[in-house]
């Protein structure tokens, strides 16, 4: 058996905190956008990645 380091990657979901009465706006999907660029490279380079559906489609970043 070998060991297969697998790598899953959190974004920010949910709106951030105000913070002295001043909040960033979020897009529609929060930050999935730079998490998926990151396990796009990490895939690239062999690396296996977590994916919540086992087939993701490249042009969903929350898959």
């Amino acid at each position: 058996m070998t060991n297969q380091m697998q790598v899953a990657i959190l974004y920010q979901a949910h709106e951030p905190p105000c913070i002295h009465g001043i909040q960033k706006p979020m897009k529609k999907g929060g930050y999935s956008d730079s998490g998926a660029d990151i396990a796009y490279a990490l895939k690239l380079s062999q690396i296996s990645v977590v994916t919540p559906i086992q087939n993701p489609d490249l042009y969903l970043d929350t898959d």
